[in-house]
């Protein structure tokens, strides 16, 4: 596995979140996501619950990023708990 990998993986998850956290609290224009959404009346808007699967998705992107980097510290004898 390439350096660079691990590490591009776990930057891409952290500015994920980063930016979806921040794009919710209303930094960007002062509104939430639930503000512009609500401003335009939309047939196709899916009920909140529907957006609990993103905590799904998350967790498996923290476990992708999680397993990526121990294969590599562990192919490079950085890390020891995953050995036999």
């Amino acid at each position: 596995m390439k350096t660079i990998l691990p590490i591009a993986n776990s930057l891409a998850l952290i500015i994920t979140i980063f930016v979806n956290y921040y794009a919710n609290t209303g930094i960007f224009d002062g509104n939430t996501m639930g503000t512009v959404s609500d401003r335009y009346a939309n047939f196709f808007t899916p009920a909140g619950y529907a957006f609990s699967i993103l905590g799904l998705i998350y967790l498996g992107l923290l476990g992708f990023v999680g397993y990526t980097g121990a294969v590599f510290l562990r192919k490079r004898k950085l890390i020891l708990f995953f050995s036999k």
